[in-house]
Parts: structure tokens; sequence; C-alpha cells
């Protein structure tokens, strides 16, 4: 007898060619672990919301206390001095909350606050014990404001303290203070009168200023009349303060908005009896203000002025070619026998007067010039004979003063000397009359300077002067490069005061100095009336025929070249100017300076870089001239930086000089050698031939400005040619402040501390970084660096965002920095990033971003660091990924699944099962990989990833990738609910983390075939029982979830599959001997993502064997029946026999077009058996 063989064979996987499985993708996600180790002590967690305001706005600051103990904290005392630009609100009670009980003491606009008698309560389970005081706080002024609970800053009555600092930072915009505007309309008015007194308060910032309060004095003399305020656009409470009649007012409880604001008082003047006039300056001082954002005022003022009765003044003016007028008190210059107009002003604040009158004697040696006088005094009659020595008017009238003007009228005659000499005017104090016997309570005086016209014998003024050319146009500048043309400026002016006529050159015109000539067209021109300019030989001007009024100026202009480098002075002397009249220059000379051929520019570009200790990048461009007609060959050009400035590394930008640059990096000795200039296209400058170099260097030091300049010399080249004057530019260094804060608060739905800087080890925390550019210039390629504090990581995925413009931000999720670059920044442009991190190290972490860590091209940076605490409580916890995140059907993606242990011990024995949702699989080729140890379960094709017995090191993350892959395109949400892993140590995910993926384009309709074989009988006795075959790699065929029902309640599997797989299930297993008959029984499941058409198996049969005539027979589960046959040792095979021949024939089965599942047992048509038996020899 014979024993049964090989029954493993009745795997499905031995039905010849197995048919694809179905496989899938899957999303990323993370499990987040919840793990209950303890923390010594209290840890304090400080934040600010929000996080950035401006001077005078308020914060709310909270502190949260962590007690990771299984006792209470008791009798706990914390006392905080806030930094120097904070104070708590002047809200009258500035605290918020205060969950810790105990006593908070917070006095509004103080700079510190303190807790007494709290208490924290125990930790429970896992969970922390908490209590949180909240503060609110005002911006006080300007920067990045750090509170800071230092080590052992709290202390309890139960022993406990903090170990650990915590921080947070408020970064305040400072406000500028109030622009101060004060103006008098009018700023003349009589006693009678009053003024409009206007105060504007201009806002410089672009919000309203609140709380504004402002007591001021008017000075000695002045009040606010009756009709007190006039207008007033800063609203609230403005008041009137002392007297009768009020001196002041008061600002009380005014919002300013941002457009600024102002108001108005009638203000009048009281004057002693005998003071004709007083000027009365008014001013409101710096810092008089107060305001709700600590924001004050810079100084402003005005002067009015108050007159009373009838004042007078005096004005002296001549007219013709240089007219001029002088006022009261001054001195007018004319010549002898010359007229001049006197003036008198009269000015009345009063009432109206008639028969205005005076009698004025003037100075001796002044007398009336002619018959013109006139009078805006009403019909005042004027006595003014040529040649007296006095003049006088009546009958003049005039109206009476208003409340806001006081009327004037002027008397007008013409006075002339034939002497040299000074003449003061002097009219005394009630020297004018009029019926209503108001006289003038003032003196008045003005002074007449006669010149002696014989005195002033050449009387021609000379003035020489040159100007270069650039592309025709001429500019005020005397050098010029050899072989460029300049203009010559000859400025004559008619100082003898007389008209001259035949004004001219002298003998021989005025010759050029030595080695500078006419150009090659000089063309001379000249603005002189009727006069001609003329040029002769090559180096001759000359003027004839020109007429000059009194005081005229005019010029002649011709154009001159020199080819040699030199300073040139060219002369006119005395007497090269003469008139018919006989009257002659004096000597007068201007100066050329010609430079030799080849020259330099040079300038920065930008003009203006940050300041710094550590430099700054600009550049530098240097522009080498020829104005010569041949090449510069040879060219060389040496020079040293100025202090301040060295050369970059790789500085050199371009070059279109040719020859050898050096610039070493670090260095400062700049060096060019065996340069080619291009030669000149013509005579002017812009016509010189050039080339330029240019580079970069690194410029540091403290605002200001560095100077640096290229000697004279130093440009030299082959021709012997050099520049003959020293070149400079300047670079501005400027204070160029970029503003960055940051903050991370826990934003995990749920979770009890979302909204706080307090997380679990591992869970995701939001990490906030707000940049202000605060400078007035645009900043680009604006960017820092971030070195993540010990145990703090990017969290995977990063899930980055930015408002920033430009912005390269590409943080790698597990990394313990991130990079930002790129960012264009406009000026007072405010631009934020954000990007998620996690934490591996329970405790308190401060991420501090330094100062100075931004960089730009402009060089602005941060002036002051930013710091901000994190607190992390003991966990574990899962994140997953997938690579890419999105694939067509039938595409791989990369699951990674990284186990973070964020405890300080080791986890044992971790477990974990990741059941993929339907339609998603391991893929055929999974290529786990695992660094957490232990054995990671992942057949091809399953619907699981299973993690058992690995290790989990404190502090730290492990890893394992497997592929997956789905055909159905759709969107799979991927759950893994919460307590799912498992440890020796019993941590477990507290949460259910889920994760989508989408599977994207047309799904792929692939079939797929469940097989099952099993013995159903032996020598007529059948097998009815139901076995479970599990290999050790996953769930087998039997155990897909389509099969037709009722489920077996032993075997977990469905009743419809029975029969025995191996002998110890088989009672009769002894008695099988030869000639025994065996019956196969197959059952088929259709399970894929589309119908199994023309489907056919094929089962080589045991050796050993024999096939039972007629014993096959087979049907579908809706009892249509399928066709079968037995193909004899050495028959051809159909292609569906793939396995090994063992000499005992083939059964052939045609299943035809079997649908697919769409539930257990439906439809119908979707599964089958079909049976054969064998007979034992």
């Amino acid at each position: 007898m014979k024993p049964l063989q090989e029954l493993r064979k009745l795997h499905p996987r031995n039905f010849g060619q197995r048919l694809p499985w179905l496989i899938g993708i899957m999303t990323g996600g993370a499990i987040v672990l919840q793990a209950p180790i303890a923390l010594a002590d209290i840890l304090p967690s400080a934040s600010f919301s929000p996080i950035n305001v401006t001077q005078g706005s308020t914060a709310t600051l909270s502190i949260t206390f962590n007690n990771d103990q299984l006792t209470p904290v008791t009798g706990m005392g914390l006392t905080n001095n806030l930094p120097a630009g904070l104070r708590l609100s002047s809200a009258p009670n500035p605290i918020l909350s205060n969950s810790c009980n105990g006593t908070v003491t917070a006095v509004p606009l103080s700079t510190s606050f303190s807790l007494a008698g709290g208490d924290i309560p125990a930790r429970i389970g896992s969970t922390a014990g908490q209590c949180t005081i909240q503060l609110e706080v005002i911006g006080f002024s300007g920067g990045n404001q750090v509170v800071t609970i230092a080590p052992n800053d709290i202390t309890s009555t139960s022993g406990d303290t903090n170990a650990q600092a915590s921080n947070a930072t408020l970064e305040v915009q400072a406000l500028q203070d109030l622009g101060t505007v004060i103006t008098f309309g009018p700023t003349l008015i009589p006693m009678t009168g009053a003024s409009a007194m206007t105060v504007q308060f201009n806002n410089p910032n672009n919000i309203a200023i609140t709380g504004v309060d402002l007591s001021s004095l008017l000075p000695a003399g002045l009040q606010i009349t009756n009709s007190g305020l006039l207008t007033n656009t800063c609203g609230n409470t403005l008041t009137a303060t002392g007297g009768p009649p009020p001196t002041g007012f008061d600002l009380t409880n005014v919002t300013i908005p941002a457009s600024g604001c102002s108001f108005s008082w009638s203000i009048e003047g009281v004057l002693p009896g005998t003071t004709s006039e007083q000027s009365f300056s008014y001013s409101i001082p710096g810092g008089s203000i107060t305001s709700d954002q600590f924001v004050s005022n810079n100084a402003g003022s005005d002067t009015l002025t108050v007159q009373q009765g009838l004042r007078i003044e005096q004005q002296l003016s001549r007219s013709g070619v240089s007219s001029q007028t002088v006022n009261e008190g001054g001195t007018l210059t004319v010549f002898e026998d010359e007229t001049a107009t006197l003036t008198l002003i009269l000015s009345n604040a009063g009432g109206a007067l008639s028969n205005v009158n005076l009698n004025q004697a003037l100075p001796a040696g002044l007398v009336i010039a002619d018959n013109v006088t006139s009078s805006t005094c009403g019909s005042a009659t004027i006595t003014a004979a040529p040649g007296n020595t006095s003049f006088s008017f009546v009958n003049g009238t005039m109206p009476a003063a208003t409340t806001t003007s006081i009327p004037t009228c002027e008397v007008q005659v013409n006075v002339k000397a034939a002497t040299a000499g000074t003449y003061t005017n002097n009219i005394a104090i009630n020297t004018i009359n009029n019926d209503q016997a108001s006289q003038n309570l003032n003196a008045s005086t003005i002074s007449l300077n006669v010149q002696s016209i014989a005195a002033n014998g050449t009387g021609i003024g000379t003035q020489i002067q040159f100007f270069g050319n650039m592309n025709n146009a001429f500019y005020a500048s005397n050098q010029i490069s050899a072989g460029n043309e300049a203009r010559m400026r000859i400025r004559l002016t008619n100082d003898s005061g007389i008209a001259l006529s035949g004004v001219g050159f002298g003998a021989g015109g005025v010759q050029l100095p030595s080695n500078v000539v006419l150009a090659a067209n000089p063309n001379p021109t000249t603005n002189c009336t009727g006069g001609t300019a003329s040029t002769a030989g090559t180096d001759i001007v000359n003027l004839a025929g020109a007429s000059m009024t009194r005081r005229q100026t005019c010029d002649v202009f011709v154009s001159v070249v020199s080819q040699i480098p030199a300073t040139y002075t060219a002369n006119a002397i005395a007497g090269s100017f003469v008139s018919t009249e006989g009257k002659s220059n004096a000597a007068a000379a201007g100066n050329l300076q010609v430079l030799d051929f080849i020259n330099l520019e040079q300038s920065f570009i930008p003009t203006t870089v940050a300041a710094s200790a550590t430099g700054n990048p600009a550049n530098m461009k240097i522009k080498i001239t020829n104005a010569a007609a041949a090449a510069s060959a040879g060219t060389a050009l040496a020079f040293q930086l100025a202090g301040g400035l060295e050369f970059a590394a790789a500085a050199l930008v371009s070059n279109s000089c040719g020859g050898t640059v050096t610039l070493p990096a670090g260095g400062n000795q700049f060096t060019l050698a065996g340069a080619t200039v291009p030669a000149s296209t013509g005579q002017g400058l812009g016509d010189d031939g050039f080339c330029e170099i240019e580079y970069t260097v690194s410029a540091s030091g403290t605002p200001g400005s560095i100077t640096n300049t290229i000697p004279a010399g130093a440009l030299t080249n082959g021709a012997g040619q050099s520049n003959t004057t020293a070149i400079s530019a300047q670079l501005n260094l400027a204070d160029i402040q970029v503003v960055l804060n940051q903050q991370i608060l826990n934003i995990t739905p749920g979770d009890p501390n979302n909204g706080s800087p307090i997380v679990s080890g591992g869970e995701p925390a939001e990490l906030t970084v707000v940049v202000r550019n605060d400078s007035n210039i645009n900043l680009t390629n604006l960017g820092f660096t971030n070195n993540l504090p010990g145990g703090m990581i990017v969290y995977g995925p990063p899930n980055q965002s930015s408002t920033c413009n430009n912005i390269t931000f590409a943080p790698v999720a597990n990394s313990t920095n991130y990079t930002v670059s790129g960012i264009s920044l406009n000026a007072g442009q405010t631009c934020e990033l954000k990007l998620q991190v996690t934490n591996l190290v329970p405790g308190n972490t401060n991420n501090t971003i330094p100062a100075k860590a931004i960089t730009s091209t402009e060089g602005g940076t941060n002036p002051d660091p930013s710091v901000t605490s994190l607190t992390v409580l003991a966990n574990a916890t899962l994140n997953k990924t997938f690579t890419p995140a999105s694939v067509a059907a039938g595409g791989i993606s990369q699951l990674k699944l990284d186990l973070i242990n964020a405890n300080n011990i080791n986890l044992t024995n971790v477990g974990l099962p990741d059941v993929f949702p339907s339609g998603m699989v391991v893929a055929d080729t999974p290529n786990i990989t695992n660094t957490c140890g232990g054995t990671v379960s992942a057949a091809p094709g399953a619907n699981q990833v299973v993690l058992s017995g690995a290790t989990m090191t404190q502090n730290a993350i492990c890893t394992i990738t497997v592929d997956v892959t789905s055909l159905t395109a759709q969107q799979y949400t991927n759950t893994i609910p919460a307590n799912s892993l498992t440890s020796t140590e019993a941590f477990t995910n507290a949460r259910d983390i889920s994760a989508i993926l989408d599977v994207t384009g047309t799904s792929i309709v692939r079939p797929g075939m469940r097989l099952v074989k099993r013995i159903t009988e032996i020598d007529g006795t059948a097998i009815t029982g139901v076995f479970n075959f599990t290999p050790a790699s996953g769930p087998d065929d039997d155990n897909a979830p389509n099969w037709p029902g009722p489920i077996d309640g032993t075997a977990g599997i469905s009743s419809f599959l029975q029969g025995a797989f191996q002998g110890n299930q088989i009672a009769q297993q002894g008695n099988v001997q030869v000639g025994s008959v065996i019956e196969y029984t197959g059952y088929f499941l259709s399970d894929g993502t589309g119908p199994a058409n023309t489907a056919q198996l094929c089962d080589f049969l045991p050796a050993n064997t024999d096939f039972v005539a007629n014993s096959f027979s087979g049907t579908l589960g809706s009892g249509a029946a399928i066709t079968g046959q037995y193909l004899p040792d050495g028959s051809t095979f159909p292609g569906s026999c793939k396995g090994t021949n063992n000499g005992s024939g083939a059964v052939v089965v045609n299943l035809g077009n079997v649908v697919q599942s769409t539930g257990a047992g439906t439809p119908n048509t979707s599964h089958g058996s079909f049976k054969f038996k064998l007979t034992v020899k």
C-alpha cells in the first residue's frame, strides 16, 4: 500500500500558471503614538498671539506649566521681568485667565508680573498635568522682544522647579512720532484783530494714533478770542484753558487718523500802549504728546506779528538790467546821479485816517531826482520838486483795519546824489500826522550807497571760463582730455556807471595760452548788442562794436583744443577791452585743465549697501577712456582699494579691455596689465574710445560711506600717457534692517494642546516665520538658514507654504535644518513662510534664528535674533509617505513608514499592522527595506504590511519601505486605527491616522482567479470537513473575501470549500493503497477587476496515478455546466499547462467566461467547482 503523496501540491499555486494577483497603491500618512514616560519637574511653555504687533498694540502672553509627575505641584511661584520693549497693557486688569489657582499680580503698564501659590495637577495616565496663565501685554518700543523663563525661575512648596528655559518672541513694529505744523493766518494782525492759529498733526504711520493728550500754553501777549475754536478734524475733547480770556488749550483722548488731523483757534494779541509792533513765537515742543501707542510728536512753531496804531517802513529800489530792491533798514547801491525810488509804506492798525501828512527832509546831498511821484494813500498831494532836499504829502486817507487785515498805502519819490557816499534817510516817531492824531509809533531808516563813476575808471568787468564738450553739449567743468574740444567763455559786465559803446578787444585781441589753439571749427559767437566775435590765426579771439547799457552783462564764446596735457591759464590783461568812452577792463584769468589722452571713471553698483561688520557685496565698474586717434595699447592700471573694501572670491564679473586682471580674493590690490582701449572717433568726450571692467567687492563698516580713490598716474599705457588727476567714487553704507520673528504651535486637530507650543513627541507642529523689510529700499535674493535645535527635525511631509515672492523653499523631511533663498521683498513689505517640524526629545527646545542670519544682495539683515520654544511631551509616532504621492493605475509607489520614538527609552517587540483599503495591494516585487529590525511581512498581492518583533531606539527614527500598487483609478484613504501599535512597553497610537493617495488615469481591467484544490472522497467515502490553508507568508486564496457563504465557524473560511489538503485531515489515510480511487475537487472564484474570459485551467496529475474515465464534472454557481477533458501522457498540451508533467497526463478545464465577483457569492456566475477521480497504481 502506498501513502498519499505530495498533498501539499493541493495549494492553488500548483494549478498550472497562476493568474495575476490584484495589486494596489497607498498614500502617505502618519500614526501618532503616545508614550507614558515621565519627565522630571516643571516644563514651562511660553507663547504670544499674535507674534507681530505694532507699537501700542496688544498681544496675549500665554504661559502653560506642564507637570509630568504623578504628584501635583503646589505653592508654585514665578516672577518675570518683561523685556524693555514690552509693558503689561493699560487695561484695568491685564490678567486674561488663570487656571493655576494662586494669585497673579499684574499692574497695568508695569514691566513685570508674578504668580504666587499656584498649583499644577498631577499627570493622569499619559496626559501631563497642566495649568495656564494668560496676560495682555502691549508693545512699548520696536524690535524683537523676548520673554524668557530661565531655568529655576519657577519655585514651589512641593520642591519642584523648571530645569529648562522657555522663550517666546514678540516682534514690535516701531511707530514714528507725529509731525507738528503750526501756521498763523494771517501772520500780521492789528491788535484789535484776530488770526487763525492752525495746529496740524501729520501721522507718518499707516494706523490711527489713539488716546492722544496734549496741554499747551500760548506765549504771554497772545490769547484765545471769544470766537474760540474755529475748526477741528481731530474730534473728541479740545478745550480752552486759563484766563479768562483763555491762554492755552488741552487736547484729551483724541484719535489722529493715518491721514492726520488739524484744529484752529482764533488768536488775538495785546500790546503795550507805546509798542507799534511785536512778534510772538508759539511752539509745541517735541515730546509734548502722549498716546495709547506711546507715540509723541516732533516740535513745530510759527510766528504771529501784532500791530497797533500807525506804522511806517521805507524801501529803496533801482530799475534797469540790474534792478534791485532793499527794504527797511537795508542799503541800496547806485552810481553818482543814478536815480533810486524811495517808497514810504504806511500801515494802519487802527481806525480810518484822514488828512494824513508828512514833511520829510532828505539827508544832506540827497535830492529829489525828477517830477515822478505816486501815491496810493487816497487823494494825497505830493510836493517834490527836482533838486529839492525835502518832500511832503498832505490830504492822504487810509481805511480802518479789520479783524484780519491791516491796510497799507505807499508814497513814492525819486532821489539821487551827485557825490559818492552813504545817505541815510530817517523818519522819527510821531512824524506822520492826521486829523485823528494817530501818529506813527515807530521810527524808520534806510540807506543809499552812491558809488563814484570817476573812481571806477576801468568799468568793464571781465571773467574767463572753460566748459567741456559732451556730444555738442557743454557742461560746467574746466577739465577735458587731450584732443577734446572745450568752449571758452569771456564774460563782460558794464560796471562803469554809464552806457558804453564801441566795446571791443584792444589791439591783437585775446591770445590763447601756448599749446592751446582754436578748434578746427572755432565757431566764435557773442550775445553783446551790436558786437561781432571773430578769430585770427590759431590763437586770437576778437570782439568789436558792442554796446552795453549800465550794469549789462554779455558773453563771447569760442571753441579751443589742446593736444598736450597740462593746466593752462588764459589771460585777459588789463586794457584788453576798451570802449569809445575810454572805459576798459582790469586783468582777468581762467584755467583750462587738459588731461592726458587716457583717463578713467569708476562707480559702485548699487551705490548703497547695508552697513555690516562682516561685509556685504557691491560691484565696482571702471571705465577707461581714450581721446587719442590711435588705440591705447599696453594699458595698465594699479591701485589699492579703500579701507573697508576687499575683493570677493571670483571677483571678476566682466572685462572688455582685454589683458590680465588680477583680483586676489580677500585682497585689496587691483592690477590690470596688457589691456587695449579703442581709439577716439571725434573731439567730444562722447567720442572717446572706452572699455570697462566690472568686479565684486565686499564692503564692511558702520553706517556712513566709503570713498575709493584711484590716484593720478595709476593708469598708464605704452605711449607713456597716464591719468593726471585722481578719480573717486563713493559707496554708501546704510542701516538696512529686516525684521524676523517666528513661533511654533501645535496644529493637530482634536489635540488638547492645539494652538499652543506644546506637542507630543513626533507630532507635527507648525513653524511660522514672518519677515518684514523695514528699510526704504527694495531687497532681492533674501534668504537664511535655520539650524534646528537638537532633537527637532523637519516633519515629513513638511507641508511648506509661503507668501514670499520668488522664494526657493524646499525643506527635506527628517532634516535638522531648512534653507530659504531668492526672496524679493519691497520696502515696507511683509511675507511669511510656514513648515511643519517635530521633535524626538522630550522637554523644552529653543529654536533660535540668530541676528544677522538673513542675507540679501543689498546686505539687508535682521539686527535682532528670534527665539521660540517648543515643549515636547514623551511620545512615539509613525509617519507615512508615498513616493510618488500620485501614480497612474498599475503604477508603483513606495510606501515609507517612519517609526519615531520620542522617548528616552528603547521600545522593544514593536508590532504594527497596516491594512490597505480594498483595491490597494503590495506590488508583485515588494522591494522591502527595514531599519527597524524584526520581521516585515508584505507578500506580493497582500492587502497589508505587518511589522513584528521590531526595536525602536530612543529619540530616533527607523524606517520601513514597501512598494505598493493599484489597478483601479480612484482616491484611496488608508486608515490605521488607534491602538494599532504594540510594544513590550505598552506604547500605542492614541488616535486614527489616515493617508490619501490618488490613483489617476484609466483603471486597468485585469482578471484574477482564486483557486483552491481539495481531496473530497477516498474509495467512495466523502470528506466534507472545511480546512483553512494559511501559509507563513500570509493569507492564501481560500481566505479571499468573496467566496460564497456561509463561513465555517471552525475554519473561518467559506463552507463552500469542502475537503482536505493534507493527510492528517483524512481519517482513512492509512488505508489508501494501490487501486484506491481519490476524488479531487477544484474551486474557483473570479475576483479581478474584470471578467476572466475564455479561462482555461490545466492540472498535471500526480505520478503513479491513472485518470478514471468519465469522472470529470463541473458547474458554475448558477448550475451551468463547464467542460473538461483528460489528456494522457504524450499528448500535445495547451499553453495553459505550465507545471511539470509527472508522466500521468493532465486534466484541462474550460471555464469559459467567468464574470468578476462583486460580493460574497455574488453573482453566482463568478464562482464554481469541478471534480475528477484518479486511481493509485
